[in-house]
């Protein structure tokens, strides 16, 4: 017997002036042993799609490349829509899934959940807490702050200035995954090269406004920083321009997408977030005959950890992407470690917030030399060439 099975992915972004931009992915078909038909609809009001609410998109597209018994028609059209109608369309059209992503919650989880209490809520990077949202509503975070620390100690390593800066786009519980998560890897770094690195930072309060993001940057640039961590989302796009401008010698640290496509020269490396292949994961768990028997969880937190969430997740939720100027480099040995060291748990307590940084300013975490040993001995143990 065929099973009516809708999926709807909300994705949000901010256009100019702040207007609220949306794009909603709908996929409705019949679930069967024997084949699964997918038809797709789009409906997007904006000129342009920032990459990190796009991750959405990639995971369906990537769920279309794993599962041969997936199919999906893309139809882009729709303009004007607004939080109503998006509540509206999710409300008549009871789907099984509702996907979002953002810190705002576009969608109305709340209100909206509890009023379709048989669909599962995913939001990705909410400012939800759990005792906040229904039952059916799960709560996917990333501890940023981890990849953060390694970008910090690529910024602190990398540094020919002894300077680095960091460009946030809000001042939020997030962004200080970022700001705290990065500082401690700059310091980190520091502290194995034994020298005093400077640290600069600056907050656009915006996540679109490119010239903002290349204004501050160019003063980042002027203050002596070469490296700047532009967590701004598109706003961020404007230190990469800034770093065209002042030439190879100074660089930029991408944040939640791979931004190397940006600028090849300028782009050292950039902290992901794998939403997109979380995404991936679950839709093809969901198409699964065992997709019933799976419960997810209230709340799932992503790292390089794994958890408990292993049994949904192919892989770490975060990560670091190099761009071709640190191929082939020491750099990349220390990169490799420092993310096995976090995972293991053999760096702990990475600071995400003020406080815990001020806590980890009085710890002393190991050494880089002790990790690199810890890292050989588990490679070896598991038969991975190190």
């Amino acid at each position: 017997m065929k099973t009516r099975f809708i999926v709807i992915a909300v994705v949000l972004a901010l256009i100019l002036f702040g207007t609220p931009a949306v794009l909603t992915l709908a996929a409705g078909g019949y679930l069967s042993p024997e084949k699964t038909v997918y038809a797709v609809g789009a409906v997007q009001q904006t000129q342009y799609l920032d990459p990190y609410n796009n991750l959405i998109l990639t995971g369906g597209a990537l769920a279309l490349s794993k599962n041969a018994n997936l199919e999906l028609e893309w139809d882009v059209s729709g303009e004007g829509i607004s939080e109503d109608e998006v509540c509206g369309m999710i409300l008549e059209l009871k789907p099984d899934i509702v996907f979002e992503s953002g810190t705002a919650d576009y969608i109305r989880a709340p209100e909206t959940a509890a009023a379709l209490p048989d669909t599962k809520f995913l939001l990705f990077d909410g400012l939800s807490t759990a005792d906040q949202v229904p039952d059916n509503v799960c709560l996917i975070s990333y501890r940023s702050e981890e990849s953060s620390f390694v970008a910090g100690y690529i910024a602190g390593m990398e540094t020919l200035a002894d300077t680095v800066g960091i460009l946030i786009g809000e001042q939020n519980s997030e962004t200080d995954r970022f700001y705290y998560g990065f500082k401690a890897g700059v310091e980190y770094a520091a502290k194995e090269r034994g020298v005093q690195i400077g640290f600069l930072s600056a907050c656009t309060h915006s996540y679109t406004d490119t010239s903002l993001g290349e204004k501050l940057a160019d003063e980042m640039y002027d203050s002596g920083a070469d490296i700047i961590y532009a967590a701004a989302g598109l706003a961020g796009n404007g230190a990469i321009t800034a770093a065209e401008k002042y030439g190879l010698m100074y660089n930029v640290i991408g944040a939640d997408t791979d931004q190397s496509y940006l600028s090849l020269d300028s782009v050292l490396c950039s902290a992901v977030k794998h939403i997109d292949q979380d995404v991936c994961d679950l839709l093809t768990l969901f198409c699964s005959k065992d997709g019933d028997s799976k419960e997810l969880p209230k709340e799932i937190v992503r790292g390089y950890a794994a958890d408990s969430s292993g049994d949904f997740f192919s892989g770490n939720g975060v990560g670091i992407v190099c761009g071709h100027m640190l191929t082939g480099m020491p750099i990349l040995e220390d990169i490799a470690v420092l993310e096995h060291a976090i995972g293991k748990g053999y760096i702990l307590h990475l600071p995400y917030s003020e406080e815990s940084y001020q806590k980890w300013c009085s710890t002393s975490p190991a050494s880089m030399e002790l990790l690199k040993k810890l890292y050989a001995d588990d490679s070896s143990e598991t038969g991975v060439e190190s």
